[in-house]
């Protein structure tokens, strides 16, 4: 067996707080090289022929799952003779042992990723996909650099779920970040697992949650009454964006076509009323939500008894949450479902700050195995990327872009580019001016709907040459392949963000660029990125005076409307960096009217006095003031970057925070 442990052995390893944690650091080399298999198994080598691997023990007694015979709801049969429901209860392989030292150590099927051979025709029935039809599934590139050794069929899953991964997903063999923490996870015990995007994470965590669940159906089959079963929703998945909540529930629909469990997903952008209905009629098993949403259908009460028999919760990408601001809505909902002591609770974030490890000890158990599948080289994809920053003034921001993009075009055929803004609705107004320059983009962000901003991200993802607009929805989670550039507009929250922006480039081996495009009072944030291989750019005053002249007979095609919104943003992102950008709040308002300016309004947009107020600049001269029974302009624009970082539709402003995304 092959035993994860750090540099530190068997050492207890604090975090925060009175919890314990065991770390578990993982080398996906060492993953590539070694493998466990089970008794008289033969693994395929990549350095010669097959070898037979040496028994590891008498394995435990196996059990054999029956569900009920005929069709399952998602279109597959089986009989409860059919001899692939034999299967082996967790704890012979992948299981978490004791050393000699009497502390768990994670043992699982060491290291392998191929695809497995089926027909493509294969007629996979309806349920799941977009279109309501069975897609199989089609690994990222990022995904597939990943890849182990380790057979899915050698793990001690049901035979239900190989077949839907052999089958559905056409996966035979699993990823580093698969390998190590499905078997940490079939043992019942809460998991951090410290895991990159695109390293197969979603089925590391789904995997286990459905074995459970089909531990707990098989236990209660000569009981409990079905349908009441159907009521209860057994695994709760929150997520902090709605394109990843998407894609986690089609692959939940896949990895459970032969189980016959329901999946749904609730996320702002969509229907609340349309979801309830669903929700009450066919509860599903798991639950894919985004925090202010699942907040929403809680406190509405008609939800909370279905989680009353919850099983496993898990924070996916749970550093960009907190990144996001939904920390107060994770404590509402943590304090709402039940107590952790009832429960599996998995975490996936791909780093660890403070506000991270705060979570973990008020969300998790005492004593949660850690898997580290990054180790220290969090930034080594980043230092691969050809990376480069513009400073610009203020009035030149538009024309560089607008110079950046054309220069990219001429030099890259298959152009590919991601612009980041720093809020919604200047992703929006950009958006808009690009589109009345005659410029094909895409624009994805928070205030579109979701069909919209999926219709954007499936074009996007499939297009040759493109060019998307986005907020910061699309700086993880979702995988862009063979984007050559990328752009980032503005502040980045901290060097993390930025570092994940830049991720979207350079996946899976491949080459790409990053530019950061800065005014000059925001200049000071590259010491921020020190370490990292940013070159200063120059660009040409001829260019970018050529630039802006189409952005000058542009701006008048603008709505005064996304002027407006775009105004207060603005004013409202920077009033949260004002000690970064060394502006006191008199020079920050002077900046936002001359943004105005810039932007081509006849008049500085005018504001709600209680978003004044929230925002902390009551008093603060140079700012319009809307009347109490002002129905347009600047005041409707309240719902734009003031509202600060909580990345969901409704609830409070909170002054000085991030715009949403």
């Amino acid at each position: 067996m092959l035993v994860l442990k750090s540099s530190l052995g068997a050492r207890l390893v604090h975090f925060r707080g009175a919890h314990k944690f065991r770390r578990l650091s993982v080398d996906p080399t060492q993953l590539k090289a070694s493998a466990t298999m089970n008794e008289g198994q033969t693994v395929p080598s990549r350095r010669g022929p097959q070898q037979q691997v040496e028994p590891q023990g008498q394995p435990k007694q196996a059990r054999r799952h029956r569900p009920r015979n005929g069709q399952s709801r998602s279109g597959g049969t089986h009989t409860a003779g059919d001899e692939q429901n034999e299967w082996t209860a967790p704890g012979v392989n992948g299981q978490i042992s004791r050393g000699s030292s009497g502390q768990r150590q994670a043992q699982f099927q060491g290291p392998s990723q191929r695809r497995a051979h089926t027909d493509p025709r294969r007629d996979l029935g309806p349920s799941g996909g977009m279109n309501g039809s069975l897609r199989p599934a089609q690994p990222s590139s990022t995904t597939q650099s990943h890849m182990t050794s380790t057979l899915f069929a050698t793990m001690p899953i049901s035979p239900l779920t190989k077949r839907a991964l052999a089958e559905v997903m056409q996966y035979e063999a699993c990823t580093d970040v698969q390998a190590a923490a499905i078997p940490a996870a079939l043992a019942h015990q809460d998991v951090i697992c410290k895991a990159r995007t695109g390293t197969g994470k979603t089925l590391a965590y789904l995997i286990p949650a459905i074995e459970q669940m089909l531990r707990s159906r098989d236990g209660a089959a000569g009981g409990a009454n079905p349908s009441q079963r159907r009521k209860q929703i057994s695994t709760l998945i929150i997520s902090p964006a709605r394109e990843l909540a998407m894609q986690i529930n089609t692959e939940a629909k896949q990895l459970t076509k032969f189980s016959n469990f329901r999946c749904q997903a609730i996320m702002g952008g969509t229907n609340m009323n349309s979801e309830q209905r669903l929700l009450e009629r066919e509860t599903p098993d798991i639950l894919t939500a985004t925090p202010g949403r699942l907040l929403d259908h809680l406190q509405n009460a008609h939800l909370l008894p279905c989680l009353s028999s919850l099983q496993v919760l898990i924070f996916d990408e749970a550093d960009r949450l907190l990144d996001m601001g939904f920390r107060p809505d994770i404590d509402k909902l943590l304090r709402l479902l039940p107590p952790k002591t009832s429960r599996q609770t998995v975490l996936f974030s791909a780093t660890f700050p403070a506000n991270t490890k705060e979570l973990c000890d008020f969300a998790l158990r005492p004593n949660p195995v850690i898997v580290d599948c990054v180790g220290e080289d969090t930034e080594q994809t980043a230092k691969r990327v050809q990376q480069s920053f513009v400073v610009a003034p203020l009035e030149h921001q538009m024309p560089t872009l607008l110079t950046m993009l054309q220069q990219h075009m001429q030099q890259e055929p298959d152009y590919k580019v991601l612009v980041f803004f720093t809020t919604a609705n200047l992703t929006a107004l950009h958006a808009e001016l690009f589109q009345a320059m005659q410029i094909e983009v895409l624009e994805i962000h928070s205030r579109k709907s979701q069909p919209q901003r999926q219709r954007a991200a499936d074009a996007f993802r499939t297009a040759r040459q493109a060019i998307m607009f986005t907020s910061d929805v699309s700086a993880r989670g979702v995988d862009y392949p063979d984007v050559s550039l990328v752009i980032q507009v503005g502040l980045a929250s901290d060097r993390d963000q930025y570092i994940h922006r830049v991720g979207r480039t350079a996946r899976a081996g491949k080459t790409g660029q990053a530019a950061l495009l800065l005014t000059d009072f925001e200049e000071a944030f590259v010491s921020r990125l020190h370490g990292l291989p940013l070159q200063r750019r120059q660009l040409s005053g001829s260019d970018i005076q050529a630039a802006q002249q189409h952005i000058q007979q542009a701006l008048p095609r603008i709505s005064p409307v996304t002027k407006s919104k775009a105004y207060q943003a603005w004013l409202g992102f920077y009033k949260g960096s004002m000690k970064l950008i060394r502006k006191d709040a008199a020079q920050l308002v002077e900046l936002a009217n001359t943004y105005s300016a810039i932007m081509g309004c006849s008049s500085v947009p005018s504001l709600e006095a209680k978003t004044v107020g929230k925002m902390g600049l009551k008093g603060v001269p140079g700012l319009v003031i809307a009347p109490r029974d002002a129905s347009s302009g600047g005041g409707q624009g309240s719902r734009g970057g003031g509202r600060g970082g909580r990345g969901r539709s409704g609830g409070s402003f909170r002054g000085g925070g991030r715009g949403r995304s």
